[in-house]
């Protein structure tokens, strides 16, 4: 058995969704048609000023007019790890290509969300502006988009009822994946 791992399969295009490239985590062939999950190769970010109330924590989103002057400080906190924030239509994303210890040296939050769920997220870095401090954080666990394939690197985002059919599919797949 070889130890090598099997090439990273990339979707350049994907109809939907217009931030970058993805990799290919699952495929699936149903009925001839493939379909799959994917995730961003550039990590999103969202960038968060650190408040108190009540005693608590708490993370308030910086408003994309706030980024510009914050950017270079962060880029340059960033560059030790080979990547640098851009900023695209749907926020914030890291880009380059960041060493195997990148996340392993990342402190990991808990933190409660708006919908009442609980989420973790890593603490990519840490400003201090004198005035605030921000985070940059981004989901320990990646967002998942389902698409079906319609080249070898092109796919389209599944719509709402495709994906209500494809669900359980997909789950099934992750557990054996995962296993």
């Amino acid at each position: 058995m070889s130890d090598e791992l099997a090439p990273r399969r990339i979707i350049q295009n994907v109809e939907g969704l217009d931030d970058g490239a993805f990799e290919v985590y699952l495929e699936v062939e149903i009925d001839g048609q493939e379909y799959g999950l994917l995730i961003p190769i550039d990590l999103p970010v969202d960038l968060v000023r650190v408040g108190e109330d009540n005693g608590q924590h708490t993370l308030e989103p910086v408003d994309e007019s706030e980024y510009s002057p914050l950017m270079k400080e962060l880029n340059s906190a960033l560059r030790q790890w080979n990547i640098k924030t851009e900023e695209r239509t749907h926020g914030l994303f890291l880009v380059g290509e960041p060493n195997d210890e990148f996340l392993d040296d990342c402190d990991i939050i808990e933190v409660n969300a708006e919908d009442g769920d609980e989420r973790e997220f890593a603490v990519v870095s840490e400003l201090d502006t004198g005035d605030s401090t921000y985070l940059v954080i981004t989901p320990v666990v990646p967002e998942l988009h389902p698409v079906q394939f319609t080249s070898e690197d092109s796919a389209r985002i599944l719509n709402d009822n495709e994906l209500e059919d494809m669900e359980a599919t997909f789950q099934a797949a992750i557990r054996s994946f995962e296993e």
